[in-house]
């Protein structure tokens, strides 16, 4: 996540609890905090917009949201199997 504009801002993560898949948890990493993430906020949190909110006045206001998703990654589900050519020669080698 990257919260600011073009020329300064913050950086922070969103992270999804890979040890216990099954739990479906997911974390903000801000930084030393590390509070619980609802993923369904994932929208709000990630691709700007408008916040609507109560002034102390009891007016609505409206304010920017400056926080949008900068980074994606892709996690491969199934392990690649990577050979070695010399790890094999020293094996043929080893059992020759």
């Amino acid at each position: 996540m990257h919260s600011g504009t073009a020329d300064s801002g913050h950086y922070y993560s969103f992270i999804k609890d890979r040890e216990n898949p099954e739990s479906g948890k997911w974390y903000e990493m801000n930084d030393a905090m590390v509070r619980d993430f609802d993923p369904k906020e994932i929208a709000a949190e990630c691709f700007g917009g408008e916040d609507t909110f109560t002034g102390y006045n009891m007016m609505q206001m409206k304010s920017v949201r400056y926080r949008n998703a900068y980074l994606l990654f892709y996690e491969r589900k199934t392990p690649i199997e990577v050979v070695d050519e010399e790890v094999q020669e020293a094996e043929k080698s080893n059992q020759a």
